[in-house]
């Protein structure tokens, strides 16, 4: 997906692996002026999109959400820290703002970075993309978790989930 200008320069370096995360010490000590940004999801939808899909061997504690509870909470307390300490020039937003209105947090986005924003970015052929991608540009997946909340097959898989996020300090909606 282009995200800006592709004219842009060319010492720009997007880097989007979902455990970058955990060195963002790394990044602030190697690339100094790096800008970093970072997408929030409520913290049942991202357990959830994790969850439901299938990893392999990369992420094991996905597949388990008591391992995912356990893990979104360390996650969360490692976040809080770098907001803290790392100095560097961190930018938040929100998946459900980004699914709402993908031209402003894009534009947003390509600001902190100091790229040039073009409408096109968000302009994806539907050749380029599978269902999936489809779904999250919708945001369908978003609240999910109220779904599978009805579900008679895991109520308490979900009940014990939230229980394990709540014990480790983690906010979770007034309704979960």
């Amino acid at each position: 997906m282009r995200l800006a200008d592709p004219r842009a320069s060319s010492d720009v370096i997007l880097e989007k692996l979902p455990m970058n995360y955990l060195y963002v010490g790394a990044i602030r000590r190697a690339l100094p002026e790096a800008k970093i940004l970072l997408v929030n999801r409520s913290p049942l939808d991202s357990c959830f999109a994790m969850y439901r899909t299938l990893f392999g061997e990369a992420y094991p504690f996905s597949y388990d959400l008591i391992d995912l509870a356990r893990y979104y909470a360390s996650y969360a307390r490692l976040i809080d820290h770098w907001r803290k300490t790392s100095g560097i020039d961190l930018l938040e937003i929100t998946y459900e703002d980004l699914v709402a209105d993908p031209r402003k947090v894009g534009s947003d986005m390509a600001r902190h970075c100091g790229l040039t924003w073009t409408n096109e970015a968000v302009d994806i052929p539907k050749e380029c993309i599978g269902v999936a991608h489809r779904e999250r540009l919708t945001g369908s997946p978003t609240y999910l978790w109220h779904l599978l909340r009805q579900m008679a097959s895991l109520p308490s898989s979900l009940g014990g989930m939230i229980n394990e996020l709540r014990r480790r300090g983690v906010t979770l909606p007034s309704d979960a």
